[in-house]
């Protein structure tokens, strides 16, 4: 899936778009990624089944059926856009070019992928002139993941910022630049199709 820094950045640019001044937005499009605080697999706090064939997919309409059907709060709709985000990762660059390696090749090619992770943290804040600001984590009503977990992983995100120049210099190793910022503009392009009548800008 995609890393905290790239949900972010989705998220802050889905907020200018939409006209969202509400940082509980932002904090639902990082929020799935708080079940690793507490433990939690992924498919949960995520939406994630399988489909006929036994590729796993995420569920984005089933959380849109359960949270967004009759009142559309900017932490929920946050949530589905990284939802929806994750899916496009899982179909675009999980499936064409992860999961099929053989294990060894695998395990190091998801390695390499990772630290490429860290290494765009920077690049990306500096390329959508992204800037930290202090969220205050919220209580609602859901399900999947725990709320109380939001801080730390607000904190997570606030190290990324401070330690975004750790590896300014460094060359990415698996993916390119391009295909980052081209599954960013997807997910943004898609999340606002489908939220679209869900806010009222």
């Amino acid at each position: 899936m995609g890393s905290r820094i790239m949900h972010f950045t989705i998220a802050t640019l889905l907020t200018g778009k939409l006209g969202i001044q509400d940082d509980s937005f932002l904090v639902g499009g990082i929020a799935p990624d708080a079940s690793k605080h507490i433990n939690a697999p992924k498919q949960q706090s995520h939406f994630v089944y399988k489909d006929a064939e036994g590729h796993s997919f995420v569920n984005h309409e089933r959380f849109c059926r359960k949270y967004l059907s009759e009142q559309a709060r900017p932490f929920h709709l946050g949530y589905y856009c990284h939802l929806i985000a994750d899916d496009i990762w899982l179909q675009d660059i999980y499936y064409p070019k992860i999961k099929w390696l053989e294990a060894g090749e695998k395990k190091e090619t998801q390695q390499r992928y990772y630290n490429d992770f860290r290494r765009l943290n920077g690049i990306l804040i500096d390329h959508y002139h992204l800037e930290w600001k202090d969220m205050n984590p919220i209580a609602v009503e859901i399900d999947e993941i725990d709320c109380v977990c939001l801080p730390a992983l607000i904190a997570d995100l606030k190290d990324d910022f401070v330690r975004k120049d750790d590896t300014r210099g460094e060359a990415l190793q698996f993916f390119r630049l391009e295909e980052i910022i081209s599954y960013i503009e997807k997910s943004v392009h898609i999340s606002m199709e489908a939220i679209a009548g869900k806010v009222r800008a």
